[in-house]
């Protein structure tokens, strides 16, 4: 079956905030067919085991409506988010597909009404506002998830900033799915050496040249989803940092 919507988030060393973004699909489950296919290491390779586990955890808790289905990369080529970002958008099958961090979650009817908002004709889009949590908040939220099992939010208390989105950012862009088969993610960069696989994480520059070769970033006249806010960093020092 063809899914209404593929979601594509980044997991490395981020399984507490893949733990909290698989809590909410399981407690609001959308009534659209969601396929969830996040990137992800080789576990025999033991760079990355929490993840696994949580992947493992909530393999058989997802709804009926929720595919949960790896994309398993080789760390070098994971550590360069657009690769999995391309393979994945060259292969959708979806009508639409969404590229978001690991700290965005999903509340009641979030994904049913971005699919319903979602602006005719658009090649990408992203919501005009966001709920977010204090960085405080964010990171017990995170502590809390540290013991795998279905997370439940308080999403009144839990996320009390509204935060307004000028334009898609790289953790949170929802693309057509015509023109990710067509074009890929920036797949016509993938054969330079600036675009190979890295030893350690890479900056994700090319989330600007994606958006800038769509051509366009409409906004979807609507408050979704949920942002797990924290004060860690990790770019270029992912080794050393997990969230």
């Amino acid at each position: 079956m063809i899914p209404d919507l593929e979601l594509v988030p980044h997991c490395w060393r981020y399984s507490r905030l893949l733990c909290l973004q698989l809590s909410s699909l399981v407690l609001y489950p959308p009534k659209a067919n969601v396929l969830y296919r996040p990137c992800v290491t080789i576990s025999a390779y033991g760079y990355d085991p929490e993840t696994w586990n949580v992947l493992n955890f909530f393999l058989t808790r997802m709804p009926p409506t929720v595919t949960l289905q790896p994309h398993i990369m080789d760390v070098r080529r994971l550590v360069r988010r657009g690769i999995g970002r391309n393979e994945c958008a060259k292969r959708t099958e979806a009508p639409r597909i969404g590229f978001i961090d690991c700290d965005y979650v999903y509340g009641p009817g979030d994904i049913d009404a971005l699919l319903e908002k979602f602006p005719e004709g658009a090649k990408l889009a992203h919501p005009g506002h966001v709920r977010a949590s204090t960085y405080e908040r964010g990171m017990e939220m995170i502590g809390a998830a540290e013991v795998i099992r279905v997370f439940e939010f308080d999403l009144a208390a839990d996320f009390t900033v509204t935060q307004r989105m000028s334009t898609a950012i790289g953790g949170l862009q929802f693309f057509d799915g015509d023109w990710c088969r067509a074009k890929g993610y920036c797949d016509d960069e993938m054969g330079s050496r600036r675009m190979g696989p890295a030893d350690r994480w890479q900056r994700t520059k090319e989330d600007r040249k994606a958006r800038l070769k769509c051509g366009e970033d409409r906004r979807i006249k609507a408050t979704l989803f949920y942002r797990v806010r924290h004060n860690v960093r990790s770019e270029g020092n992912a080794e050393d940092v997990r969230l």
